[in-house]
């Protein structure tokens, strides 16, 4: 009897595994089809980052930008792969590098609620098995929560078949704009405060790493920017992200803007230009990236 109710268990809990698997292929793939992430022939350039590009960088027709605050390489790059991938017309990718994506607080980015949160909500569908397992290894209960949110938010964009496919509205990234100027904060012509204590996360890196190889195998070219940053930021993290480019990507073009934005009316704060400096910045980048029109 015994046996038999252990070989029912077993029966019923592999079929509703099967169950739950089937269901989330069929959602998944129904989502997807109605958002084909297809962009554009004449963008051929893909922007990759966090909050850098998003504040400096206005929307364009010959790129696609995809820069997003608070977000970390390890997320970054998983809508990254699965836009090369459906669009082999994409030539180039430009990623930004500076002091947050090399600081530890890249772990809370990847990991806590509030991040966690934000990347099923916008990509669980192409979230990879290696990510989701990394996520539920570090934090099986949020992990679960968020996966039945998600499979709820795919059931009803099955049901919703007809949402538009945009970018801004799935929360992929793009330009955001900040009216406001700081300047008052930014009397202090130099740092006096710490020096740098940047330490990399790794997991942060590596996926950084990953995806690089992935559009090398593509011959997709990889590009890293750093946007423009306030001349009284700290020089130490400054030239921490200088060597850190020099040793881990020394074969990668290194676009460098720090300090082509100097005036304290286009800042937001140290490390983020406002909407009158993206407005400024973006033609000087599109010359210096090259990038046609």
């Amino acid at each position: 009897m015994k046996k038999q109710l252990v070989y029912i268990l077993v029966v019923f809990s592999l079929g509703l595994a099967v169950l739950i698997a089937g269901l989330r292929w069929v959602l998944i793939e129904r989502t997807l089809t109605h958002h084909a992430f297809v962009v554009q022939p004449h963008q051929d350039v893909l922007i990759l980052g966090d909050s850098h590009p998003a504040c400096s960088l206005l929307e364009d027709s010959s790129w696609v930008h995809l820069g997003k605050s608070g977000e970390a390489w390890y997320y970054a790059v998983v809508k990254g792969r699965f836009i090369v991938a459906q669009n082999p017309h994409i030539k180039t990718v430009i990623i930004e590098c500076n002091a947050g994506q090399l600081s530890s607080k890249m772990e809370d980015w990847i990991y806590d609620e509030e991040h966690m949160e934000r990347a099923f909500k916008s990509y669980y569908p192409i979230l990879p098995l290696s990510v989701q397992w990394d996520l539920f290894v570090h934090s099986p209960l949020s992990w679960m929560q968020k996966f039945f949110i998600a499979q709820k938010r795919l059931l009803t964009a099955s049901i919703h078949a007809d949402r538009t496919n945009d970018f801004k509205q799935m929360e992929w990234g793009g330009h955001e704009v900040n009216d406001r100027t700081c300047a008052d904060s930014l009397k202090i012509k130099t740092w006096s405060g710490d020096s740098s204590t940047l330490v990399p996360f790794e997991r942060n890196v590596q996926a950084l790493e990953s995806f690089i190889v992935f559009c090398q195998e593509r011959e997709v070219e990889v590009k890293l920017m750093r946007c423009p940053v306030h001349h009284s930021s700290n020089p130490d993290d400054l030239e921490f992200v200088s060597q850190f480019v020099q040793k881990r990507f020394p074969n990668l073009v290194f676009m460098d803007f720090k300090n082509e934005i100097t005036a304290d009316s286009l800042y937001l704060d140290r490390e983020h230009l406002n909407e009158k400096g993206a407005q400024i910045f973006t033609p000087f980048f599109r010359r210096k990236a090259q990038i046609e029109i």
